[in-house]
C-alpha cells in the first residue's frame, strides 16, 4: 500500500489525485477481499472435476487500479490428458481466460479506437485513465470485435439466402425508403494491392430538420451496413437492413441512388427499386464535359433541372457536331456515353410519380455519409490497413454512426466471456457491487494512511484524508 506525504502537494490538481488515488487504493482493497470471499462461497463444479488449488489473478482497469485476486481452480482429465481447467470465479464475472485488462478497460479502447488511431488511444488510456495498455493491444480488441461483428453480418445473411429461414421483418409501415450507395478507396500495407474499395450504403426514410431554417437536415430512421463485398454480399445486407427497418411488403416506392457504377445498379434488382443517377456526379460530369462551351453548359443544366431529356440530347449532339478540337471531341464523347449509360436515372426524382416523404429533398447525402462513416477515421494522414483489418475497423464505424456501439460491445463483451455458468452464479456481480457498498474505509485508511495520525495530518491532504477516514461508506 502506497504511503502518502504532504510534501510535494502544492496545488488542488495534486491535492484532488492523491485523493482520487486513495480513493482507488480503497476500493481496490476492499473489492479484493470481497472476490476473495466470493471464489470461497461458490460450489464445487461436480463430478469429474479435480481441484488444482488457488491461482492468482491480475486484472487491471481505470485510475491505475489493479485487482489481485487468489480463486479456486479445477481441471478434468480424459485418456490421462488434460482436458479442461476452470476457474469458477472468472465465469461468473465474465472474464476471459488470460486477459489482463478488465473488460471496461477493452469496451472504452475499442470506443475511441474508432475514432482516433491505435497509438493515440494506447497514449490517451494511459495518460488520462493510467492505464498501461499498448496499441499492439488495442489493435487486438478492435480485431477481435470487428471480426466477430462480421461473423454476425455474415451468419445472418447465411441464415436468409442460403438455409432459407424466414427474415424477421420490422412491423413499421413506411412509404417510401431512400437507399444510397457508393465506394471509398483505403490505403493497403501488406498486400498485393496499393488500394482496397469498401462498399458502403446508406438507407433512410426521409428527412428532418435540425433548425427552424431548416438548412440542415437529419435522415430519419437512418441505417447503414458495408465492407470489402461482392456486389451480391453487399446487396444481400442491404435487403435485410431494409427488413429490419420497415414492412418491405408494404413500401410503396423504393429509391436507389449512386453514380452508376454496375455494381451500385445492381441494387435495382434485390431492393425493388428505381434508379436515380447521383445528383453530385451528375453536375459534375456535365461540367467537365462542356466546360469548353458555358452556353451548352448552361443549355444542358437548364434541361436537366427541367427533366426535358430530349432538349438535353440535343444539346450535346451539337456540342458533338460543334467540337473544335479531339480532345474537346473525347470529353463530349465520354459525357454522352456516361449519360446514355444512365439515361433511365436522370429525372429528379421528386418529378416522378409516386409517394414522397414530407419535406423531400434532392439525394446526394452519400457523399457526406462516406466522409463521415469511414474516411475521417480510414484516410487520415498515414493510415493504411490490410484488407481484413478495413473491414473490421468499417464494421464498427458503421455501428458506431447509429449510436449502436456501445450497446452491441456490451452484448459481444457478454458472449465471449461467458460459458456454461450454474445460475447460482450469474448473480455474482450484483452480490459484488451489495457487498462494497457496505465496505467501511475508515479503519484500513487509518491502518494504511499513516499520515492522518502525525503532525502531517493538519496538512490540507491530511484534513482531506481524515474526511475520508470518517466516512461510513464508499457507496
Amino acid at each position: 500500500m502506497k504511503k502518502f506525504m504532504a510534501e510535494g502537494i502544492d496545488s488542488f490538481k495534486g491535492l484532488a489525485a492523491s485523493i482520487l488515488q486513495i480513493m482507488v487504493d480503497g476500493v481496490g482493497h476492499g473489492l479484493e477481499a470481497i472476490l476473495n470471499q466470493l471464489d470461497d462461497e461458490l460450489e464445487h463444479p461436480g463430478r469429474g472435476w479435480e481441484s488444482i488449488g488457488k491461482r492468482e489473478r491480475r486484472l487491471v482497469t481505470l485510475f491505475g487500479l489493479e485487482i489481485v485476486v487468489k480463486r479456486r481452480g479445477y481441471r478434468r482429465r480424459s485418456g490421462g490428458k488434460t482436458e479442461e481447467t476452470i476457474f469458477p470465479l472468472d465465469q461468473a464475472l465474465g472474464l476471459r481466460p488470460e486477459e489482463r485488462f478488465c473488460p471496461l478497460v477493452q469496451h472504452l479502447a475499442i470506443t475511441l479506437a474508432t475514432k482516433i488511431s491505435f497509438r493515440e488511444v494506447a497514449a490517451l488510456l494511459s495518460e488520462a485513465f493510467a492505464v498501461p495498455v499498448s496499441h499492439q493491444e488495442v489493435h487486438r480488441w478492435v480485431t477481435e470485435a470487428g471480426e466477430a461483428r462480421e461473423q454476425e453480418e455474415r451468419q445472418k445473411v447465411a441464415a436468409a439466402f442460403e438455409q432459407g429461414e424466414e427474415i424477421a421483418c420490422s412491423d413499421r409501415v413506411v412509404p417510401v425508403v431512400v437507399a444510397e450507395a457508393d465506394g471509398v478507396c483505403v490505403s493497403l500495407q501488406r498486400e498485393p494491392e496499393r488500394v482496397l474499395e469498401l462498399k458502403i450504403g446508406v438507407m433512410h426514410q426521409g428527412w428532418r430538420p435540425e433548425t427552424p431554417s431548416g438548412n440542415r437536415v437529419r435522415l430519419v430512421n437512418k441505417v447503414c451496413w458495408g465492407g470489402n463485398l461482392t456486389a451480391t454480399a453487399f446487396w444481400e445486407r442491404g435487403l435485410l437492413r431494409l427488413a429490419e427497418s420497415c414492412d418491405p411488403a408494404k413500401v410503396e416506392r423504393v429509391i436507389l441512388n449512386g453514380d452508376g457504377a454496375p455494381w451500385i445498379k445492381q441494387g435495382r434488382e434485390h431492393l425493388g427499386a428505381e434508379w436515380h443517377l447521383d445528383p453530385y456526379h451528375l453536375q459534375r460530369a456535365v461540367r467537365q464535359g462542356l466546360w469548353h462551351d458555358s452556353q451548352r453548359l448552361a443549355e444542358a443544366l437548364t434541361a436537366l433541372g427541367a427533366g426535358e431529356l430530349d432538349r438535353l440530347e440535343q444539346v450535346l449532339r451539337q456540342a458533338l457536331e460543334e467540337a473544335a478540337t479531339v480532345e474537346v471531341r473525347t470529353r463530349v464523347l465520354q459525357l454522352r456515353q456516361y449519360l446514355k449509360a444512365n439515361w433511365d436515372g436522370l429525372v429528379d426524382w421528386r418529378k416522378r410519380p409516386g409517394p414522397q416523404p414530407e419535406g423531400a429533398k434532392s439525394l446526394g447525402a452519400m457523399e457526406g455519409q462516406v466522409r463521415h462513416i469511414a474516411a475521417a477515421r480510414m484516410k487520415r494522414r498515414g493510415a493504411s490497413w490490410t484488407k481484413v483489418g478495413a473491414n473490421n475497423m468499417l464494421q464498427l464505424r458503421l455501428l458506431d454512426q447509429t449510436d449502436e456501439l456501445n450497446q452491441w460491445l456490451d452484448k459481444w463483451e457478454g458472449q465471449r466471456g461467458s460459458r456454461s455458468v450454474p445460475r447460482a452464479r450469474k448473480d455474482v456481480p450484483s452480490q459484488v457491487l451489495e457487498r462494497l457498498s457496505k465496505f467501511d474505509p475508515a479503519e484500513w485508511l487509518r491502518a494504511g494512511i499513516p499520515l492522518i495520525q502525525t503532525k502531517a495530518g493538519r496538512s490540507p491532504l491530511g484534513r482531506a484524508l481524515k474526511g475520508l477516514a470518517s466516512m461510513h461508506s464508499i457507496a
